[in-house]
Parts: C-alpha cells; structure tokens; sequence
C-alpha cells in the first residue's frame, strides 16, 4: 500500500512538472516571438479610460516613438477594486503571459471590497488546489463533460436568439463592461454571471459575418469588441471594409486604430486616404471627390481624436459642418473636437445642433452635451461664484452638487430620481457615495422603506449584503476594508511573482493608499508616485482633470505615460531603448530576482 502510494504522488508530481515544463516552453516562445515584450495595465476607471488618450494607449505611442517593440495591452475596468483584482489577476496573467504588469487600484475600494459570503471547506480548499495545473487540468476536463461544454451544450444554451439580441449584447458589454465589476457582484450575490453571454453574442457576430459580410452594425461593434480586447489584428480584419461597401466612416478609423496600434502612423494614414504634402496641416488628404470624401473625413477626424491630437482634427470638423450642416456625425465631431481644445461654448453649440437633428433619436445618457454644459458652467463660475449649475436632461444635477460638494442636495436629488428609476445601479451608487462623504452611509438601508422597489437594485443589494456582515462580525467596515486591502496586494504581488511577471505598481495622481506603497516597498517592485509627481507639472488640478472631476484629461494621462516608460524601461530585458533618469537600482533589484 505504502508502495502504491508512494507511486500515486510520485505520478502526480511528475505530471505537475510537466505541466508546468510545457507551460514554461509555450510562454518563452510567445514573449519572443512577434511583440517582443507584452506589457498588461490592470486597474479601474483610471485605467480603462479616456479612448486614445488613456494611459495605456499614450504608452504604447511612446514605446513605438521610441522604437520599442512593445504590446501595451488595456485590461482596466471602471469600478473594480483590489479584492476583485487579486480575485482575477491570475486567470489575466495565464491568458495575456505578459512580461510586465502595471497595477493601479484602490479608489473603488469605498464600495465593493468586502467578501459577502464565507465560502464552504470544500470551496476554499479548491481555491487553494487551484495553483495546480494538474488540478486545473481535471477540473476542466469535469465542469467540461458535466457541463456539455466540451459538446458544445454549453455555448448553446448562451447563445444569442437572434442578431438584434447579439448586437445589443455587445453593445451593452462595450459601454457597461459586464465581465468585471457587474459580475462580480452577481457572482457574490449567487447570480449566474454574464461574461459568457458577451463571448457567444460576440462569436455570433462573426458568424453572422461570415454569411453576410455587408451587415456594418455586426461589423462596427464586433471590431470594437475585439479592439477592446487588445486583439488588434482580429480587429483590423474586421473593420476592413468588404470591397462592395467601401464608404463607412466607422470602419475606416476603427481599421486605422487597428493598424495605428500593429504597424503605427503610417499604416493607418495609408488606411484613412494617404499623406498630402507638407501643407496638410492634418497630415491627411481632405481633396478629393468620390462617394467616400464624407466618410473619410469623418474617420479622419475620429482617429485624430483617438490619438489625442485634436488641433489636427479641427480643420477636418469644421470643413464637415461647412459641407454636410444636416450631417449629425458631422456635429458631433466637431462638438468632440471643440470640446478637446477647451472651447466650451462652441462644443455646446455643436452638441445641441447635433441633438436638434437627432431629434427623438437623441441618445438618454448624451455624454458629449453634459461634459460640455458641465465645463461651461465651470468657466462661468470661476467669473461668477453664484452661476447656477446647468440643468436638464443631459446633465445630472447630483453631479454638479458633487463638485460643489454639496452632499445634502445630491442624496436629495438622486433619492427623488430612484423613485422613478429604482432598479438603476449606477445611481444608487452615486446615491451612496453622497451619503457616504455626508458621513450619513447607513441611511440607504432605510430607502426600501420609502421605495420597496430599490430592494432589487443590484447595488442595493450588494450594500445590504455587506452591511449585514460587518454587522454580524462586530467589526467597523473601515477595519475589515483596511485589513481586505493588505491581504488582496500581497495576493496580487504573489500572483506576479509566481509567474514571473515584472510588476510595477502606482498611486492616483491625488491619492495614495498605503497598501499599495507598503506591498512595493515589501516585494522591492518600482513605484510610480503620482501624488509627488503631479505638483512639480501642473499649477492646479484644473490643468489635470477631466470634466468629471475624478479622472484625467489627455494632458494628465500623458504624464502617466511619461513616467510608466521610464520605470519599464529600466527594467531587464526590455527591447528598446532605455528612457533618460532610470531607476537604476529597481532595475538591479528585478534582476537579483
């Protein structure tokens, strides 16, 4: 028995180290083959947005200016927190193999960071198994046959009914990112997720493609889709026109985002029309007749935008609205482009021409208006203190009495709308984050009793969910929140180190959380110190921010780009040229390592 036993482990090592002996070998040969080196950005808001002009994507242009061969890979999700982060960092890290990972997190950490549910014996003890590959192995080979996703009954029972269904699937995760933090939430709260939903609407998308290569609705948002997830070769081949629809300014600057991220600059000018000569302030040809003269404007205009230059997309804008006054992408572009350059009036004069012609097809969340309307009220009130905010549909009142930091007329506004939208999310968060600076939090667990319908409000129920358990533990949620946060850094330091992956870990441009410097000055990984580093650039916050008081405007995110390329260009191995000013002893460090 002794004997067979000793067999058994001696076979199950062997297996586990040929797993990972395998893993190893497929890793080297994708780290050296194609990119050159695989950087991941993993964090919240702060990472995921701003379009082109986010970090990542000022980053990746930095690498290419500098003739890095370097894939920048964007895998930020608004609202997610450490303990989500650690929770998924793993899976991100074995799907992408990256040779480096940037990590920014903490500022969500206020809303979702408790654990709801103790997890059983047998749950916590598969959570640890789980750094086996063997049982990972296994595990897949069962919820696989169990589950018929190895018979394709799986990825039947989500698939989409119907092409109207996939589309809106998709459009739904492009704006709302259901992987990751909705998910989560569910997931918590014993709700089945909806990740695998997006992935068999997005596969029959491409299917739907693939018989009728002319449906642009399909093509636009599955491009976009893949573009999102770092697959920029997938995307260029979809947005490539088919040869019989040509002329469609959606699928032209996608395809040149696309080959702007593959082959940079020149590849996607060739893409929107080619170079002009010296004298094109754009750098694009704007002459020219053809069916296509609009679109091509329009996409050039788009992807200007995209890459943080819009001084280049104006003389495209303006020329649009000259041209095609009943054009409403032609507005809208120019409302883009106006508003980047901080001319305020104008962008809410383009914006609201752009709704005249929209009509009632104007979109209930218009975006572009409400920034606009926000940043013009904010020029009149630095003339005139008492400038009333603006109002209206476009613009959420509780946001402007967020930047007057008047919290008791937020819960008061956001209170009233919950009663005519209660099962609305985003704005029962909004409600709690007014209670929560008013120093009033435990009060939204008594809006059911004013509004019963708020009782399924997923964010609601998450709220009450944590509630309960701080509760039950006698513990104060500042604690447990303190105490979460320490323990998910060292999760997502070990996660890195375990696979070898560089991590460089940052603060917020105004705020720094001391587990997140406590976990780089323990592991001895490179820190990027934007709270130190914003005062020594900009005179104001002003000159930093985005209109929504929270994130930043290009010129902040450039700077995060600025100081992210100097701390991985100092590390080993990297394919390029080495920034001015490195860290030379976080270099030594990493290779000690």
């Amino acid at each position: 028995m002794a004997a067979l036993l000793a067999g058994l482990i001696l076979t199950f090592g062997l297996f586990e180290f040929g797993l990972r002996l395998a893993g190893s070998l497929a890793r080297g040969r994708t780290a050296s083959s194609g990119h050159g080196w695989t950087v991941l950005c993993l964090g919240d808001s702060f990472t995921y947005t701003g379009g082109g002009d986010s970090w990542p994507d000022q980053l990746a242009r930095r690498f290419a200016a500098a003739g890095a061969r370097v894939r920048v890979l964007n895998r930020g999700v608004p609202g997610t927190n450490s303990n989500q982060l650690a929770d998924r960092i793993g899976a991100e890290l074995d799907r992408w193999k990256p040779d480096a990972a940037i990590v920014q997190i903490g500022a969500d950490n206020f809303w979702s960071l408790l654990p709801i549910r103790d997890e059983p014996l047998l749950r916590r003890l598969d959570r640890s198994l789980l750094s086996l590959r063997s049982w990972k192995l296994l595990k897949l080979l069962w919820v696989g046959i169990a589950h018929g996703s190895l018979r394709g009954d799986y990825r039947a029972a989500r698939a989409p009914r119907d092409r109207e269904e996939a589309l809106e699937t998709v459009r739904f995760a492009l704006y709302r990112q259901v992987e990751h933090p909705d998910d989560w939430y569910r997931v918590q709260l014993g709700d089945p997720p909806e990740a695998p939903r997006v992935e068999a609407a997005a596969v029959a998308l491409a299917e739907i493609l693939s018989s009728e290569p002319r449906d642009i609705g399909a093509r636009v948002l599955l491009g976009r889709w893949q573009l999102s997830r770092g697959d920029a070769r997938a995307a260029a081949r979809t947005f490539r026109p088919p040869a019989d629809s040509p002329c469609h300014w959606e699928l032209i600057s996608g395809l040149a985002q696309a080959l702007d991220r593959l082959e940079g600059e020149a590849a996607a000018k060739a893409a929107l029309g080619g170079p002009r000569g010296p004298g094109d302030a754009s750098g694009l040809a704007l002459a020219g007749g053809g069916p296509c003269r609009t679109e091509r404007r329009l996409a050039q205009a788009d992807w200007r935008l995209w890459r943080g230059e819009p001084s280049a997309a104006a003389p495209i804008a303006r020329a649009l609205v000259r041209e095609s006054p009943g054009r409403e992408q032609a507005w809208g572009m120019l409302g883009r482009t106006l508003y980047e350059l901080e001319d305020f009036d104008g962008a809410v004069q383009a914006f609201r021409e752009q709704a005249r012609l929209l009509g009632p097809d104007l979109p209930a969340n218009n975006d572009g208006l409400a920034h606009a309307l926000m940043r013009q009220w904010e020029a009149r009130r630095a003339k005139d203190p008492s400038a009333p905010p603006p109002k209206g549909k476009a613009v959420d009142a509780a946001y402007a009495w967020i930047v007057k930091k008047d919290y008791a007329s937020c819960v008061a506004a956001t209170e009233e709308r919950l009663r005519a939208e209660p099962l609305d999310a985003s704005l029962f968060y909004t409600y709690a984050v007014c209670l929560d600076r008013a120093g009033r939090l435990d009060e939204a667990a008594r809006l059911p009793e004013r509004t019963p319908a708020v009782r399924e409000n997923l964010m609601y129920r998450y709220f009450a969910a944590q509630r309960a358990r701080s509760q039950a533990l006698r513990r104060p949620r500042s604690e447990l929140e303190a105490e979460q946060f320490r323990a998910d850094m060292e999760r997502i330091a070990r996660a890195a180190r375990s696979r070898g992956v560089m991590l460089v870990l940052a603060s917020y441009p105004e705020e720094e959380y001391e587990p997140v410097r406590r976990a780089a000055q323990a592991w001895n990984l490179p820190y990027a110190d934007f709270v130190r580093l914003f005062p020594t650039r900009f005179k104001s916050r002003e000159d930093f921010l985005a209109p929504d008081r929270c994130h930043c405007n290009a010129r902040g995110f450039a700077l995060m780009a600025e100081e992210f390329h100097r701390l991985l260009s100092g590390l080993p191995g990297f394919p390029g040229p080495r920034a001015a000013g490195l860290d030379r002893a976080a270099a030594n460090a990493h290779a000690q390592r």
